[in-house]
């Protein structure tokens, strides 16, 4: 029976689900497995080594709600020991690099990150939108992270995207309505407790599907092979 390559599960409303096959989305070279933090990673990026690093990702053109609540709560990061990875997208870049002309070293501003298996492997913790893509990823490489799903997507897919994780203790759903201060409250839960850092690494990992092209090709050649 021909199968349909699906990237996550609830698709039965759409597709047969005798039809269905979970297969994940294809992820970019160099994410298809774990990606502890590493300090080599840190110091490679001009990062300090021996502080933990949150990384921020609001997708190529950016978040315009995830960089205002990041934009009210960089004085706070900055007392802290952390480093701070920030992809704010290319919509936002000029307006946040003229509104904190002089960051610290530690604390880096970009529109796009070019060496994402670099970034993520610099990393400890991740704030970001809860696109497929993103999701996949992030269960690929094995990251604590924190969610904050766009509300202005087609059928809400993001909230359910997050939702599928934070039910599963894989994550934790912030919505974007919640204050700049909650959502630093929740980086720094996550921060002050190991154990549960590593209970939402594994929890996530758990939820991988690293081998998204192998099952997708697999599936193009079985459909090939019926049509002969």
């Amino acid at each position: 029976m021909d199968k349909i390559c699906v990237a996550y599960e609830g698709l039965e409303k759409w597709f047969p689900k005798e039809k269905i096959q979970l297969s994940g989305n294809p992820l970019r070279q160099g994410l298809d497995q774990a990606l502890p933090a590493d300090t080599r990673a840190k110091a490679k990026l001009g990062l300090k080594p021996d502080q933990p690093t949150l990384l921020i990702l609001g997708g190529s053109l950016g978040a315009r709600r995830l960089n205002e609540l990041i934009s009210e709560q960089v004085e706070t990061l900055k007392s802290m020991d952390v480093n701070v990875i920030w992809q704010c997208g290319k919509l936002y870049y000029d307006k946040l690099q003229a509104q904190f002309p002089s960051l610290p070293p530690h604390i880096q501003l970009s529109a796009f990150l070019f060496d994402m298996p670099l970034a993520y492997q610099a990393s400890d913790i991740v704030i970001s939108r809860s696109g497929a893509n993103t999701i996949s990823e992030l269960t690929a490489v094995g990251k604590a992270a924190i969610l904050v799903p766009s509300p202005n997507v087609a059928e809400d897919h993001q909230t359910k995207n997050a939702e599928a994780l934070s039910t599963r203790d894989a994550a934790l759903l912030f919505k974007e309505t919640g204050s700049s201060a909650e959502l630093i409250a929740a980086f720094k839960s996550i921060l002050d407790a190991p154990e549960q850092k590593l209970k939402l690494e594994e929890n996530i990992q758990g939820m991988a599907l690293p081998k998204a092209s192998i099952t997708i090709v697999d599936e193009i050649e079985k459909l090939i092979g019926h049509a002969r």
